[in-house]
């Protein structure tokens, strides 16, 4: 979707100068994690942290910011 690759640093790189089609991947990409994690959270009826682990955890600070912002209602 991003036409560059599936490596998040890069497409966060290409969507902070302007690419589109990195954004687009961005917003996609944070919409179904958010979804995932609404679900699963649903079905454990909650949670009580939420841990990013390898390339997103490490190196992704805009996607972890965008799932948790979403996620804000969780708070306790």
């Amino acid at each position: 979707m991003s036409g560059i690759g599936n490596d998040m640093r890069d497409i966060i790189l290409q969507a902070e100068n302007g690419n589109e089609n990195c954004r687009l991947a961005i917003q996609v990409f944070t919409h179904r994690l958010t979804k995932y994690i609404g679900a699963y959270a649903a079905i454990m009826g909650g949670f009580d942290v939420l841990l990013f682990t390898g390339g997103i955890g490490e190196n992704a600070v805009e996607i972890r910011n965008r799932v948790c912002q979403k996620m804000n209602f969780f708070r306790y």
